[in-house]
C-alpha cells in the first residue's frame, strides 16, 4: 500500500499504522522532507487480514484513514 503526502513546507513526517484495539503496528519517519509530493510504502504481507488505520503526521498536523487488509 502506498500512502502520497503533499506538503507545502519542509518538515519531518511520520506514518503510524495501528490496528483495532489502537496498537502500534508500525512506525515510520522521513526526516528533512521537502516542499512538495512524497509517499510511505506500507509492506502490508505482514499484517493479518483486518481493518487498520494509518495516521500521517507533519509539523503538528495529522490524518487518519483506514486500510483495510485482504
Amino acid at each position: 500500500t502506498t500512502v502520497s503526502i503533499m506538503t507545502r513546507k519542509p518538515g519531518n513526517a511520520v506514518l503510524e499504522v495501528t490496528n483495532l484495539a489502537g496498537q502500534k503496528l508500525r512506525i515510520t519517519e522521513k526526516k528533512n522532507l521537502s516542499a512538495g509530493s512524497h509517499r510511505f510504502i506500507i509492506d502490508v504481507g505482514e499484517l493479518h487480514p483486518g481493518i487498520y488505520f494509518y495516521t500521517v503526521k507533519f509539523n503538528g498536523e495529522s490524518i487518519t484513514n483506514k486500510m483495510i487488509v485482504i
